[in-house]
């Protein structure tokens, strides 16, 4: 009996400090939530979604993409488990253009956050620091002109860290 006892304890031991074993998690490529985009309000036709990781990441959309995340097509966006502090941007030209007619600039403040469908169109009247919806805040923007229509080109991400 003692020597069930003896390995029931040592069983026990083992399996509660094994918990305890610390692991080296690479934070660089752990998904802060994904940013959803679509054609339509109701997020049908052919959207596509983005993956937040920490750090910086710019996102072309351009025709070639194999994931429909595809340039001049996109209208809609939502947020889905998104970390605070995230801070992205839509623009309606290439990333590493500086010819932009519009570009929206926006951060998270509530973690994590994610949004119904918020039409691209709806940013251009709206004054900086607003809150476009309960998580999400308008922090800069520059309308040149277009009518944020079909025009999404680029998606500029910089996701905070997981904790």
């Amino acid at each position: 009996m003692k020597a069930i006892n003896f390995w029931l304890v040592m069983f026990l031991m083992t399996v509660a400090l094994g918990g305890c074993a610390e692991t080296k998690i690479d934070e660089s490529t752990q998904s802060s939530g994904v940013i959803q985009l679509s054609p339509e309000a109701d997020g049908s036709g052919n959207g596509c979604g983005i993956t937040v990781i920490a750090g910086e990441k710019n996102h072309n959309l351009d025709n070639t993409s194999p994931d429909y995340c595809r340039r001049d097509r996109l209208n809609y966006f939502r947020l889905e488990n998104v970390r605070s502090a995230t801070i992205f941007s839509l623009e309606d030209d290439f990333c590493d253009d500086t010819s932009s007619q519009w570009e929206f600039h926006l951060k998270t403040y509530i973690d994590p956050v994610s949004t119904g469908w918020i039409r691209i169109g709806d940013l251009k009247g709206m004054n900086v620091d607003d809150i476009v919806v309960r998580g999400v805040i308008l922090t800069s923007k520059v309308v040149k002109g277009g009518d944020q229509k079909d025009e999404l080109s680029c998606v500029r991400i910089t996701g905070s860290a997981p904790g």
